[in-house]
């Protein structure tokens, strides 16, 4: 199964399609804005391996370095502690 976590900064995303219909796998969109949608995605969540998502994290003070690897694209998210 897939799961869309946030949206891409293109609207088109390359997927070969024959790959997925040969291993059988599901996309499921999941749109955020209900809360049947939250607890869907919390449910699922255990079940996938987000350590690739989440990128590096920085301290406040060190927000530069963050941005930097924002923009280098070192991971989909950046976490800034304060």
């Amino acid at each position: 199964t897939i799961a869309q976590v946030g949206v891409y900064h293109d609207e088109r995303v390359p997927v070969a399609l024959t790959g997925l219909l040969n291993e059988e796998v599901s996309i499921e969109t999941i749109n955020g804005r209900r809360e049947s949608d939250w607890r869907r995605t919390l449910a699922m969540a255990p079940s996938v391996d987000l350590s690739s998502v989440v990128g590096p994290a920085f301290d406040m003070s060190d927000y530069e370095a963050g941005f930097e690897a924002e923009a280098d694209r070192d991971g989909v998210k950046v976490v800034l502690h304060p």
